[in-house]
């Protein structure tokens, strides 16, 4: 009419997967958890490119001192034969011509003579000179001039081949460190490969329980018109 009843359902694999499990699987993946562990033995660092030493001598070079004064000294040596000397030879003919010239004036003319025409003189030829001097200041300066910017030049084109290395060099590394990837990756597979194939492999009896039993309890409801009509069956045996 209703109460409770117990069952028990026992869960077994086929046969030929517990089989399976025992006779292969289980004894592959006891072998993989005793295997040792391989370090790898490949470089894993690259070495650095031959371009990129090349490019750290020309930085280096470019730090050094320009040496500014010793271009300048030869800039203005050079610029003096070639310039300056046949300027202040010019120059002093000039002041010679007319030195002649103002000599010849003053003895005719008879305007002075002693002290007064020295000091004439002397200015003249302190004009003459400091003239000279200021040829020579302005070649010097121009000397200096041309100094910085043969050193700028200098420095900006060892600066610019200094670039172009280093960036041919890191390029080159890097084509290395890719290269020496490849071996890795392989190492890697090969030590995951033994892993990958006992995933595989154990999930083939997947949706089976690995043995054991459960037992549960199923309620039946009371059966009330049941029980009615065998109550009015039994009363109507004794009438």
């Amino acid at each position: 009419m209703g109460g409770e009843t117990k069952t028990t359902t026992e869960n077994k694999l086929p046969s030929y997967q517990e089989e399976y499990l025992k006779g292969t699987l289980f004894p592959y993946a006891e072998n993989i958890s005793t295997q040792p562990i391989t370090p790898y033995g490949g470089s894993m660092t690259a070495p650095l490119s031959a371009l990129s030493g090349e490019s750290a001598d020309i930085y280096r070079k470019v730090a050094e001192d320009p040496n500014v004064a010793g271009r300048t000294q030869e800039n203005f040596t050079a610029m003096k034969e070639a310039v300056l000397d046949p300027q202040v030879a010019a120059m002093a003919r000039q002041y010679a011509q007319q030195e002649v010239g103002h000599q010849g004036d003053l003895i005719r003319s008879g305007a002075f003579g002693g002290s007064r025409r020295d000091v004439y003189e002397g200015e003249r030829a302190g004009a003459y000179e400091g003239n000279v001097a200021n040829l020579m200041a302005q070649g010097y300066s121009q000397a200096q001039a041309n100094a910085l910017a043969q050193v700028g030049a200098e420095q900006a084109a060892l600066g610019s081949a200094a670039a172009g290395l280093g960036g041919l060099g890191a390029a080159e590394t890097q084509l290395a460190l890719q290269n020496l990837q490849m071996p890795y990756q392989q190492y890697l597979f090969q030590q995951q490969y033994p892993l990958s194939v006992l995933q595989g492999a154990a999930g083939l009896p997947y949706g089976y329980q690995y043995g054991g039993s459960m037992t549960g309890t199923t309620t039946k409801p009371y059966d009330w018109f049941g029980a009615l009509t065998g109550a009015g069956q039994a009363a109507s045996m004794w009438l």
